[in-house]
């Protein structure tokens, strides 16, 4: 089978998106290695996937998308893959306009349009026309089975097109090399939350509620690792919690690895998400888990405790009970092979009825 991956985040980017094609383009290859794969990756990080295709030896085509084309929505429009070339195209969020070539479509979520109030009015703009584009579309793609009921309810013309394929811990963190951040909390035990620093992440809420707990228990420090992105109100860190909040910003993936695997609890207080990796990479490493009630969360069906993420009474009571709670085992988990068999399976079918005599 030939395929096309869109490789634009495959160097920077949303972590998300990055993650994404590193996983599927590392688990197409080792479970289906005689595939053609080709990779189109934005001009300036041409070398860069050469040498990681070199490093991790992937036999792949590496082509690029135009030097304007910075954008990702602008990128994909640029694809033009023939039937004759590709029997896939893979992409993350938008789809090519001008492919003859079946196209399938990776839709992280539809939040923006649930709830446009956790986005700047520039990230509503530019998610915008993800909807347009794919009507166009083979199949489009989802994690979870709460976001495919989303994505169907905003967009009830894409239904008969969903299709879930899953997502799977991004292979940089299993092979990481655990490393200590420099974080001040010393032997101190710490909660630890991580995640983008935005609106729909819930950390003004998860301070409010560790201070209540700190100012009756004086042993633990809350660690955050996340960098500002998006619609952004500044927390308020009262003056006797300064020394126990601490805020890492970027961690790599050794450090974040550590502190998943050295944490005494891992806290998730997000509003909504539309699969919630983290606490899966949380669960995976060894981390007692407590999230917020939401239907996502729900379905992973990892954590040991759920609270109302709107409430800080709730989220503090389970911090609480995290702090004293009984280690929680590790669940399984679907693998990067997994997933890209599933998505394999979608193509098949989509290839099996184009082909389906008409009536």
């Amino acid at each position: 089978m030939r395929i096309l991956f869109d490789a634009h985040w495959w160097v920077d980017g949303p972590r998300s998106g990055r993650n994404v094609v590193r996983g599927l383009v590392g688990g197409w290859s080792r479970a289906f290695p005689d595939d053609e794969i080709t990779l189109r990756a934005q001009h300036r990080h041409i070398s860069i996937v050469r040498e990681d295709a070199r490093r991790s030896q992937l036999n792949a085509e590496i082509s690029q998308y135009p030097r304007w084309a910075r954008y990702h929505a602008f990128a994909v429009a640029t694809i033009v893959a023939r039937k004759s070339e590709y029997d896939a195209v893979l992409t993350q969020n938008f789809c090519p306009p001008l492919s003859t070539a079946p196209t399938f479509v990776l839709v992280h979520d539809a939040l923006f349009v649930t709830n446009p109030e956790w986005f700047t009015r520039t990230e509503l703009l530019y998610l915008g026309a993800i909807r347009p584009s794919l009507r166009r579309s083979t199949n489009i793609l989802t994690t979870s089975s709460s976001e495919t009921a989303r994505i169907g309810t905003v967009w009830p013309e894409s239904r008969s097109r969903l299709v879930k394929v899953g997502l799977s811990v991004p292979d940089g963190i299993l092979e990481a090399v655990s490393k200590r951040p420099s974080i001040p909390c010393g032997e101190s035990p710490f909660v630890l939350a991580v995640g983008r620093l935005n609106v729909r992440k819930n950390l003004a809420r998860l301070i409010e509620a560790f201070v209540r707990v700190a100012r009756d228990d004086p042993k633990p420090d809350l660690v955050i690792a996340g960098c500002v992105d998006g619609a952004y109100v500044p927390i308020t860190v009262p003056d006797d919690m300064t020394a126990r909040i601490h805020f890492l910003g970027h961690v790599t993936d050794n450090e974040l690895r550590w502190l998943y695997e050295n944490c005494d609890l891992f806290v998730c207080p997000s509003l909504d998400e539309g699969y919630g990796l983290p606490i899966i990479e949380a669960n995976i490493l060894g981390a007692q888990v407590i999230a917020s009630d939401i239907q996502v969360f729900r379905e992973s069906n990892i954590a040991v405790g759920y609270f109302d993420p709107r409430s800080v009474d709730e989220i503090a009571s389970a911090i609480r009970h995290g702090l004293d709670g009984i280690n929680s085992t590790v669940a399984g988990h679907l693998t990067w092979e997994g997933v890209v068999r599933n998505i394999r399976d979608v193509i098949y079918n989509a290839r099996r009825h184009s082909n389906a005599p008409k009536p």
